[in-house]
């Protein structure tokens, strides 16, 4: 297929037609622009080889092309969908095929390249991590019990008194991927607000704004999806962080089915925190791609015949 060529400006354009760019400043586009390249491929043209390390994503600009991970089709993406940032985010050292289903063409940007953008746009960044949380919603619902096979625990016997803040540190500490930041954890812990709920409380119903999410400390709650879809979230769990994060509604009942006791955290802070490190928002990046590379996984084999 002969090269194509698309000019800085023509390929800002292309990309606010991507989801999650239509609002991006000229600034944030132009930034992202400058540092893809123009490929084109044609019918059957291997644009990633499955051995070859996941380290590039792909925006694709016209055409189709078919993703295959461990012997399993993941999907089949046309204009305006981005492919391939999943592996290179999460760490995988081993990619997944990508092939044109059509003549093809592609922006490309390496993962170093594009992590150097996130450093200096946040905003970017920011859509990015909305766009995976909504991916692995979606691809949750496609799945028995929404993709959550283990097993709830109830927790320790919730204690009468409020948690204090090492506490509050403690539980939170996992859930938001912050590793040892326990300075950015005192601050977040004192935001968090403490819940306290009785069997059969209903947290929230399916189609409510969402606002914040919840890390249970104590307790367990039943999620119900609109078609039915039934699991238990138990002590250490989180519920609601990826809905709120999408910015998009409730998309399960939760109710409370033992006593328990939660830390509520607002979406606007945790973004504050995100943004004034951005250290911990490239953690939770990668933790997210892991988690939406998993569940394609367990949707292409569970939806294969």
């Amino acid at each position: 297929m002969p090269d194509v060529t698309l000019g800085r400006v023509e390929r800002m354009v292309t990309m606010r037609g991507f989801p999650g760019w239509s609002d991006a400043s000229a600034g944030d586009l132009a930034i992202l622009a400058s540092a893809t390249r123009v490929r084109a491929f044609a019918r059957g043209e291997i644009l990633q080889p499955a051995d070859d390390p996941a380290a590039r994503l792909w925006m694709i600009v016209s055409g189709e092309v078919r993703v295959v991970a461990d012997g399993v089709e993941t999907g089949r993406f046309g204009e305006q969908s981005a492919v391939g940032g999943l592996a290179a985010f999460s760490g995988r050292e081993q990619g997944y095929e990508i092939s044109a289903l059509e003549d093809t063409v592609a922006l490309e940007i390496t993962s170093a390249d594009m992590e150097e953008v996130f450093e200096e746009r946040f905003g970017l960044l920011l859509r990015v991590l909305r766009a995976m949380a909504g991916m692995c919603v979606d691809l949750r619902l496609q799945l028995p019990r929404a993709g959550f096979d283990h097993e709830a625990e109830v927790g320790p016997v919730c204690p009468a008194r409020p948690l204090d803040l090492v506490e509050r540190i403690l539980t939170l500490g996992d859930n938001l991927a912050m590793g040892g930041q326990v300075d950015s954890l005192a601050v977040i812990a004192r935001y968090a607000h403490e819940l306290r709920y009785d069997p059969g409380h209903v947290i929230w119903e399916a189609g409510e704004p969402a606002s914040h999410f919840v890390t249970l400390v104590c307790g367990r709650v039943r999620c119900t999806t609109p078609a039915g879809a039934e699991w238990i979230m138990g002590a250490n769990d989180m519920i609601g962080g990826l809905g709120s994060l999408a910015q998009r509604p409730r998309w399960f009942r939760a109710e409370v089915l033992d006593g328990v006791v939660g830390l509520s955290l607002r979406r606007d802070v945790t973004i504050d925190i995100w943004e004034d490190h951005p250290d911990i928002a490239m953690r939770v990046l990668r933790t997210f791609a892991g988690s939406a590379l998993d569940l394609q996984r367990r949707v292409g084999a569970h939806t294969s015949p």
